[in-house]
């Protein structure tokens, strides 16, 4: 083999490197183009999504409105205790106080402890309840025989919450509970959760 000839495949073999890198580069150039196609493709399909889900959520939210405002005048709570009752699980007797601020009821029931209902969270109670303390206290102090029982009871740790909501109570809980606050000369409105809050006996 002459020198001549091996010149010559060696330039053939550079060629044939050079021919293979470009068609790498095509075919990786060819590969973005597609999965660039593909995703453009996929956002405007999932922006035609979104747009049908927010058409189908306006009218679903469209209907419930329309439902809730018929039933709105329809509602009528012939028994304000009882609703509580069957909300709380317990049979409740009858109002002991209820206080606007914080807003709360206090009732009593067949089973020898206190129950309070209140839109307020437990937090939000018991800060509430801890900036009046003081309050009380001063009229305790000017009269004594004056005996102002604590709303959650002198031990709040011993004190058990649970909440109602529309989840748990039917999807007209709200306007339900505002219906029975009215009955019950409480303005707590149309609140979508109440807390019920036991208060165990001396």
């Amino acid at each position: 083999m002459t020198l001549e000839q091996i010149n010559f495949e060696t330039y053939d073999l550079q060629l044939l490197a050079v021919r293979l890198q470009i068609v790498m580069i095509i075919l990786l150039a060819a590969t973005v183009i597609m999965i660039l196609w593909i995703a453009l493709q996929a956002s405007r399909q999932s922006k035609s999504l979104a747009n049908v889900f927010r058409v189908f959520e306006d009218w679903s939210m469209m209907v419930t409105k329309e439902r809730r405002e018929a039933k709105k005048s329809d509602i009528q709570i012939a028994d304000p205790m009882k609703w509580l009752s069957d909300l709380a699980g317990v049979e409740v007797v009858q109002t002991i106080r209820k206080f606007d601020n914080p807003m709360a009821l206090d009732l009593s029931t067949a089973e020898n402890y206190r129950l309070v209902i209140s839109p307020l969270k437990p937090a939000d109670l018991k800060s509430a309840l801890g900036a009046n303390r003081f309050k009380f206290w001063q009229i305790f102090k000017r009269d004594k025989r004056m005996m102002v029982e604590p709303l959650l009871g002198k031990w709040e740790f011993r004190v058990k919450s649970f909440d109602r909501t529309s989840n748990n109570a039917g999807e007209f809980f709200d306007l339900e509970a505002a219906e029975v606050g009215n009955r019950l000369g409480l303005d707590w409105g149309e609140t979508n959760r109440l807390w019920f809050y036991v208060v165990p006996g001396k």
